[in-house]
């Protein structure tokens, strides 16, 4: 395998921004809308997620977050209940900056261009 360096800047991400990219790599295997990558991150950022998530404009409705977090509870992303819902403790985040390699390679079986 050849490995391309590129010379980057660093990347800077809003910390929502920068916990999503952790968080589709910590749930590899399981599909989320980024309303729900919101949810799991916000439960990681504040103490008291459900106002933020009502105060940053990501909900309106209070009910809503609860339809969200059921689905995170089923999964066993989100545990607990009333007061005592939390992130589960198997999903950890960093907070300080990291080195991110990517291997990429092309779909097997096909030559073919998919342009036209």
């Amino acid at each position: 395998m050849k490995t391309l360096r590129l010379q980057t800047k660093p990347l800077v991400l809003s910390r929502p921004e920068f916990y999503r990219i952790q968080l589709q790599f910590i749930l590899r295997n399981v599909r989320l809308t980024k309303a729900e990558e919101l949810c799991v991150i916000y439960y990681h950022m504040y103490p008291n997620p459900h106002e933020k998530l009502i105060e940053h404009n990501v909900f309106s409705n209070p009910k809503s977050i609860e339809n969200y977090i059921t689905k995170l509870k089923r999964l066993g992303i989100i545990v607990g209940k009333g007061k005592e819902t939390k992130l589960n403790p198997k999903i950890s985040f960093i907070d300080e900056p990291f080195n991110l390699t990517v291997h990429v390679s092309p779909e097997q079986g096909s030559n073919e261009s998919q342009e036209d």
